[in-house]
């Protein structure tokens, strides 16, 4: 069985709040559905938010160059 993530915990797990969510990933045409879980309750895929996630570029650069500390 796949874990669904919804509201808060979602957001915990993306590191945002509600309004960032809104604003960044619900209009992001790439980013996963939700699923209907019952009438007024929708969740997403852990499995479907982490291959998202996984798929974004990865930042780089001098500021995130672990070595240079």
């Amino acid at each position: 069985m796949q874990r669904v993530l919804r509201g808060r915990a979602l957001h915990h797990y993306l590191g945002c709040s509600n309004a960032t969510f809104h604003r960044r990933f619900r209009k992001d045409p790439e980013f996963p559905k939700p699923v209907r879980l019952s009438a007024g309750m929708n969740g997403y895929l852990k499995d479907e938010v982490d291959a998202y996630l996984e798929s974004r570029p990865r930042v780089s650069g001098p500021d995130t160059d672990s070595t240079q500390l």
